[in-house]
């Protein structure tokens, strides 16, 4: 469970369902899907399309840079 990122929809519909449409690269530049080998704490999510943001016990730690996977070319 530590590794999971909950997203709204379902495998059809919304967030999800985008992820699952072959929207993978993208989810995945994004922080959406977690590459095998990252952990998650090292991986942060694009929140509301602007700010990047870890996840953590507390809470989620803003202002955080993209991890440097996630500004491969090849994801977008």
């Amino acid at each position: 469970m530590a590794n999971l990122v909950t997203l709204c929809g379902s495998a059809t519909t919304k967030c999800h369902g985008e992820v699952e449409s072959g929207q993978r690269a993208l989810a995945t530049a994004e922080g959406w899907v977690v590459p095998s080998g990252i952990r998650l704490e090292d991986w942060p999510v694009l929140r509301f399309r602007e700010t990047w943001s870890l996840p953590g016990e507390h809470g989620w730690d803003d202002d955080v840079d993209p991890h440097p996977l996630q500004t491969d070319p090849r994801l977008t």
